[in-house]
């Protein structure tokens, strides 16, 4: 069977939903799931699953707007935090060393998956824009750029 780091977004509780469901199913099929989170996200599996915690990334809103102004500001506040947890998940990672990477919305695993070479199944639409090639619609070509 897999060895399996399963990265999923702390934000609100839609991805650990998700998670719940996939990890549980990949263990139930002989598995060896390792789950990293951060936030919600932690605090809603960790009772039921061994869970690394890391910090992670958030997103800040204005007018029901995400605001890249405070999204940037409160994220470069976590700068150090996350390079420690970047270190803990560097760790996992070569101690596990993992078959496949699976992404919920979380950079730190797709990063690593990529870094590592590792095989990554991403299941939002952010790797998708980081990590492929595809057509900038006009007017949206600093969009690209702050996302690439």
């Amino acid at each position: 069977m897999s060895r399996v780091i399963y990265g999923y977004s702390g934000e609100g509780s839609g991805h650990s939903s998700r998670t719940r469901e996939m990890a549980s199913y990949l263990i139930g099929k002989g598995h060896e799931v390792h789950l990293v989170s951060y936030d919600r996200g932690y605090k809603n599996l960790r009772d039921d699953f061994e869970v690394l915690e890391i910090e992670g990334l958030t997103l800040s809103s204005e007018d029901n707007r995400v605001s890249v102004l405070a999204t940037i500001a409160e994220n470069v506040k976590k700068l150090p935090k996350g390079t420690r947890a970047l270190g803990k998940l560097r760790d996992l990672f070569k101690q596990v060393r993992p078959d496949v990477v699976v992404c919920d919305f979380e950079p730190m695993t797709a990063y690593l998956a990529e870094y590592f070479e590792i095989p990554l199944i991403s299941l939002d639409n952010q790797h998708r824009m980081r990590y492929m090639e595809y057509d900038v619609p006009p007017g949206r070509e600093s969009d690209a750029a702050l996302i690439h």
